[in-house]
């Protein structure tokens, strides 16, 4: 099976934002993601922004998200390590 890698990350990031109650900053933690991580360094918010070529825009709904999402660590990388487990295919039996 052949993945390409961006479709892949956007499934991820998208599946992990679902872990947030709150609807409304899912799109962000996508877009927020992606800029993070193609982003230049040093990995900060203003940095994603300037990747993702969002300068011009309002900026609050970004800052917003590392500063008043409540977030659940464990709750928001659980259903992508399931994911990514599950496409790992049966565990070796051991010897």
């Amino acid at each position: 099976m052949k993945t390409t890698v961006l479709p892949a990350l956007l499934e991820h990031l998208a599946l992990a934002s679902r872990s947030l109650p709150d609807p409304r900053p899912r799109a962000t933690v996508i877009d927020l993601g992606l800029g993070l991580l193609c982003g230049q360094k040093p990995k900060t918010v203003t940095s994603a922004i300037d990747w993702l070529g969002q300068t011009q825009e309002d900026w609050s709904p970004d800052y917003r998200l590392f500063s008043q999402t409540h977030w659940d660590a464990p709750g928001f990388f659980a259903p992508v390590f399931r994911q990514a487990v599950g496409r790992c295919g049966p565990a070796p039996e051991s010897i």
